[in-house]
């Protein structure tokens, strides 16, 4: 599954398509981009099959923080934090099964790229293509859950632009993880 900053969500297995809720705003800025205001704004992509019962994979994203306002800011989530990358204050997260890693990363006002990988006994954080943080993933899988992007639901809503986000139903090597990085560096100035 993919959302490329277009107006519709990608899915590589599939169609679905997600609802932009409380305003969230379409910009066509480096190839197309949705503005989050930091306040209630979110996609809602449902509960598709191909994403309930993972037990490895890879979530994928590029976003630009405008503030580090807020509790929370969610750039990929469900409702119980069984499967997101979110932000809690200046440390960038990763959750499985609601276990996470974590790196501090105050950085607002530029894009970033991220990736959370998780296979049989271990979960990666990826900033930019360099590993950042890693531990135990201890086999939950990812749950029959509602998927948001840019908040869960009109809670702990991300203040910025997510122009991308994708999951893998495999996890990505650190070279794929790289490779994924440098196809978007010149897209977004990384």
């Amino acid at each position: 599954r993919s959302y490329d900053g277009t107006t519709t969500l990608n899915n590589l297995v599939g169609s679905n398509t997600g609802t932009l809720t409380n305003g969230v705003t379409y910009q066509s800025i480096n190839g197309g981009v949705f503005d989050f205001d930091g306040t209630d704004d979110y996609i809602n992509i449902g509960n598709p099959t191909a994403l309930q019962s993972l037990t490895t994979g890879t979530i994928e994203a590029v976003y630009y923080r405008d503030a580090s306002t807020g509790t929370y800011q969610m750039i990929f989530t469900d409702a119980t934090s069984a499967f997101e990358i979110t932000y809690l204050g200046n440390t960038l997260q990763f959750y499985i099964g609601n276990s996470g890693i974590s790196v501090a990363h105050s950085v607002t006002g530029e894009f970033f790229h991220v990736a959370g990988v998780w296979g049989s006994g271990y979960k990666k954080l990826y900033l930019n293509g360099s590993e950042v943080a890693s531990g135990t993933n201890t086999g939950i899988n990812t749950g029959s859950l509602t998927r948001y992007i840019g908040g869960r639901g009109s809670s702990y809503s991300f203040n910025g632009k997510i122009p991308l986000v994708r999951v893998y139903t495999a996890p990505l090597t650190a070279a794929q993880v790289t490779q994924n990085f440098n196809a978007q560096k010149s897209r977004f100035g990384l």
